[in-house]
């Protein structure tokens, strides 16, 4: 047991609770130290029944998934997708069923939940213990004699804390199993998903996602319409509710959410009954629905059926004007604890006629909360964004505006540091940035000055209410400069969209504002350096363009002090035009670049030689893409040229370590072995630097004092700074000449070159991992590759593992922009021990590369193909080391990716479905498991072969392999003899 935190222990069958038992029969019950359930199991029932007159009340309660009241329709593709999902493999499996709010996930799951049961599966229901409804109390019965399957529903995944989903999935009744089990998480989002998958990594439960997609056909609209308005005229006991019109703003762009459209249904139907106006328009339905939320409190008020806590019946005390104010504080800070609520209400609402006690309970009757929990919001969301939207002055919409909104904003934001309190406000933030892409008043009316005293809230609430913020005109620049100063240092995962739309902002404003020559420069670096982070090449090429124009004239009056500003501006010009697709621009710039720090380097080699060896490097680089390698050449002849007069002129008055660096390459014949010579010399100045780096910096700095700066100030300049650039630049440089080498078929001269890059980058990444891991990582995978071309098959294991390492370092900080790149050399290098006979060690990097692609798959559809191709991959591989129900999960997984492809791709994808059918096939028959089933695979495949063939197209190697070895079992033959 724990005290009373919320870490979550595990118990076994039974716990009582404030007098309420809870008991579960074949499976676990988790709990925290305070004796709160962290999840319960139940089995999972049809939605309750609803009674009519309690719906009417308020009508928006008719749009509460929880109560089922409009009939399930449509949706056929996804409830056969799920289906297919359920039967298709053995074992364990987790899919996450993702879609915006009310677009019909629960409906859908609910539908799926039925029909399981009605083919003999267990359905449960894992229900968040904390702040949610719990199921009555008893005993239930979670066995699973006679069951052909579990499957196991978790709705709302998205909030629950990761390590409760950790305990929820480590429970025994889903490692027991002796049937086959299935999770399904219904979330709007895949945040959650990333933080789950990773912990599933070892878990051995095949993962999976699915969106729904939003309703773009009109005649599907009408139909969904018709079914939601004859049932709620049925609820209204309204005769012929056809005569109920099919409304002019069905037709609008953005009425394609079933909620949308259940909406329009209820307006209508409500308003049909009472003699009101329906709305005209979508913006309407929401104020028409408020008008009836108000029409209840003012009903309500003086209620004799309301009772409160302790027996002693009160009528509803609330006034409706002050009921107005507690669900305003219930829209902004969301569903809390009822000690957190009391104390919330009575700071955000001081001037109540009621005491807190009374209000919450009066609140509680109109919007019956999650036990153990009060304030809860209205739903669905769209409707309390509005409602706050409407309630804050400033908008010239037909609904009564508060003046005390704007205070209680306020006095939420001042609340304090405390969890609750955090949360509370950054859930009202969140809210009312959305809200402000429809109501453009709220800006100015609180939002600006909420954040211009707590930028932190916005970044707090993530990325993407960072990015509206920077897009919503009315922000103000302040307010934005505050919350730019409160990003994340580093590049964080989802940030560099928003960081760069927030500082494209401030830069386009604060521009014209200047004149002074170094401000100007610094906006457009800054903007530059985050649009390219983000990705936007063209952007940051136009923006290092600028840079360039404004830095050149200070490096003509002071080349001193500038010249290395305008050659690193030139660089990342020439990087950034090269990924833009703007090679003549890029080569411009590269010129631009070498020719600055050769310049540099004649004034002062020891410091600035390394900078222009490695911007001759990328010149020579976009001369071999540009055209004939004989430019690049000539480039590289003219830097041995240079070192070979730095050489001569400073024989008498360098250090022995700087001579060390220079002569090889003075004495390299390009084009001829000279190079490794070159190279091996760098790698020894590497070795001999390591093992006396103090006395280096001493010397380097001595030798090249900076203008009124003593030899023991030098010194101490570079002990802090110097050694890691040098370094660093040396072996970018030694790592681009190895791609010359191996450009122009000198392996072995680029491999020289390759493992003294790899020397100088483990040097600086030791000294500073956080920001040359990564120079290291990319070196040690082109070494890899380039180990596997010359056959040395345990040297590329050995780079190839340790640039695994790196990667997976970066990645943990930043998923999205290094995950892709971690998956493709997660598989390189399952390729490199199975090259190497290992191949348990080649199933664990295929099983990491699985599980990183399916991550990068939720983010991003291009890796769906990837995806697919992995999946069959390590399938084959576990099939080989025996692991057959593995194997069958995952090649079934390829099969079932590759069907979803074809319909986007036209053919792409056609060789790949007959290869995984294939694969398929031939682990169902090493696993011995229903041979009917893996021949029909089988002959789809080759039904897919032959049509490749009478296309002209080439089927993939593995592909024909595999068919040919087919055909020769089948006519008997022995792999390997002529036909």
């Amino acid at each position: 047991m724990t005290d009373g935190s919320d870490t979550p222990l595990a118990v076994q069958q039974f716990t009582v609770h404030g007098g309420f038992a809870f008991g579960v029969i074949g499976a676990d019950l988790h709990v925290f130290g305070s004796g709160v359930p962290v999840y319960l199991l139940s089995n999972w029932r049809l939605p309750p029944a609803a009674e009519p007159g309690w719906l009417r009340e308020l009508p928006s309660r008719m749009l509460n998934a929880r109560f089922a009241v409009v009939d399930f329709v449509g949706r056929d593709d996804e409830v056969a997708r799920l289906h297919h999902w359920r039967q298709s493999q053995p074992g364990r499996a987790v899919r996450w069923l993702y879609a915006p709010g009310g677009s019909g996930k629960t409906r859908l799951a609910d539908r799926f939940a039925a029909q399981a049961r009605a083919a003999g599966w267990k359905v449960l229901v894992a229900t968040h213990g904390p702040g949610t409804v719990v199921p009555p109390p008893g005993s239930q019965d979670l066995r699973l004699a006679g069951s052909a399957g579990l499957l196991l529903l978790v709705d709302y995944a998205d909030r629950w804390a990761p390590d409760h989903l950790a305990c929820l999935l480590s429970n025994s009744l889903l490692h027991d199993s002796p049937v086959p089990v299935r999770i399904l998480m219904v979330a709007r989002g895949l945040d959650g998903w990333r933080e789950l998958r990773g912990a599933l990594g070892n878990e051995q439960f095949s993962t999976s996602s699915q969106s729904l997609e939003p309703v773009t056909v009109e005649a599907r609209r009408v139909e969904l319409f018709t079914v939601a308005r004859n049932r709620f005229a049925a609820l209204y006991e309204l005769p012929e509710p056809e005569r109920i019109k099919v409304p002019a703003l069905l037709s609008e762009p953005g009425m394609d959410s079933v909620l949308d459209i259940h909406m329009a249904a209820l307006v209508a139907v409500d308003a049909h009954q009472s003699g009101r106006r329906p709305s005209p328009d979508r913006s309407g339905l929401t104020g028409y629905l408020l008008d009836r939320e108000h029409w209840n409190w003012v009903n309500r008020y003086g209620h004799p059926g309301h009772e409160l806590t302790g027996g002693r019946r009160r009528g509803y005390l609330t006034p409706a004007s002050e009921m107005h104010q507690v669900v305003f504080a219930a829209g902004l800070a969301g569903p809390v604890s009822t000690v957190f609520g009391r104390r919330l209400v009575d700071a955000l609402c001081p001037d109540l006629s009621v005491d807190t006690a009374a209000a919450l309970a009066d609140h509680a009757a109109c919007y019956p909360p999650a036990a153990g929990t009060v304030l809860e919001p209205l739903y669905p969301d769209r409707l309390t964004e509005d409602f706050l939207a409407l309630t804050i002055p400033g908008h010239d919409a037909d609904y009564p505006a508060q003046s005390w909104a704007t205070r209680m904003v306020s006095r939420l934001a001042d609340l304090g540091a405390e969890a609750d309190e955090v949360r509370a406000a950054t859930r009202a933030v969140t809210f009312l940035v959305a809200a402000a892409e429809r109501w453009t008043h709220l800006p100015g009316a609180c939002l600006n000055a909420v954040l211009e005293r707590r930028p932190g809230l916005a970044v707090r609430a993530g990325p993407a209410t960072v990015r509206v913020v920077a897009e919503l005109g009315e922000v103000t620049i302040d307010v934005l400069e505050a919350v730019d100063q409160v990003l994340p240092a580093r590049r964080q995962l989802g940030y560099e969209s928003a960081a760069a739309a927030i500082t494209d902002r401030i830069v386009t404003h604060r521009l014209p504002e200047t004149d002074d020559p170094a401000r100007r420069a610094a906006l457009v670096a800054k903007r530059g350096e985050r649009s390219w982070q983000a990705g936007r090449d063209v952007a940051a090429a136009g923006d290092f363009d600028v840079l360039t124009d404004l830095v050149e004239p200070w490096a003509e009056v002071d080349p001193l002090s500038h010249s290395w500003n305008l050659a690193a501006a030139h660089s990342n010009l020439a990087a950034s035009r090269r990924s833009a697709g703007q090679l003549a621009e890029a080569l411009a710039a590269a010129r631009s670049a070498a020719e600055a720090r050769r310049r540099m380097a004649e004034r002062q080699p020891s410091v600035f030689l390394p900078s222009y060896a490695l911007s001759c490097y990328q010149l020579a680089l976009l001369l071999i893409e540009d055209g004939p390698a004989a430019s690049a050449w000539r480039t590289l002849a003219e830097l041995d040229r240079f070192c070979a007069g730095v050489v001569e002129a400073f024989a008498g008055r360098r250090s022995a370590k700087l001579a060390e660096l220079l002569a090889p390459a003075a004495t390299r014949d390009v084009g001829a072995h000279g190079a490794g010579a070159a190279a091996d010399g760098f790698a020894a100045l590497c070795r001999s630097t390591a093992q006396d780096i103090v006395d280096y910096e001493q010397t380097i700095a001595a030798l090249f004092p900076r203008q009124g700066e003593s030899v023991e100030q030098a010194g101490r300049r570079a002990a802090r700074s110097a050694p890691v650039d040098f370094l660093t630049e040396i072996g970018a440089a030694l790592y681009a000449e190895h791609r010359l080498w191996a450009a122009v078929g000198q392996v072995e001269t680029a491999w020289v070159a390759c493992r003294g890059a790899v020397e100088f980058f483990r040097l600086v990444a030791r000294a500073a991992p956080g920001e040359h891991l990564m120079s290291l990582s990319q070196t040690l995978d082109g070494t890899m590759r380039l180990a596997a071309v010359l056959g040395r098959a345990e040297d590329a294991c050995t780079y190839g593992a340790e640039a695994v390492d790196g990667y997976q370092a970066a990645a943990d900080l930043d998923p999205t922009t290094y995950e892709p790149q971690l998956a493709t050399l997660l598989i390189d290098v399952t390729e490199r021990f199975l090259a190497a006979g290992r191949r348990e060690d080649a199933f664990s990097y295929s099983e990491r590369a699985v599980a990183v692609l399916r991550r990068c798959a939720d983010r991003e559809s291009d890796a769906l193909p990837v995806l697919a191709g992995a999946e069959g991959q390590h399938g084959l591989l576990a099939s080989v080391l025996g692991q057959h129900d593995l194997a069958l999960t995952h090649t079934a997984r390829s099969v079932e990716l590759y069907r979803e492809l074809l319909p986007r791709g036209g053919r792409e994808h056609d060789s790949g479905l007959g290869l995984a059918l294939c694969r398929y096939g031939v682990v169902r028959i090493a696993a011995d498991r229903d041979r009917l089933v893996a021949a029909e695979a089988i002959m789809e495949a080759l039904e897919w072969y032959g049509e490749l063939e009478r296309r002209g197209e080439t089927p993939d190697e593995e592909f024909t392999t595999l068919v040919t070895s087919l055909m020769r079992s089948a006519a008997g033959a022995p792999d390997g003899d002529e036909e």
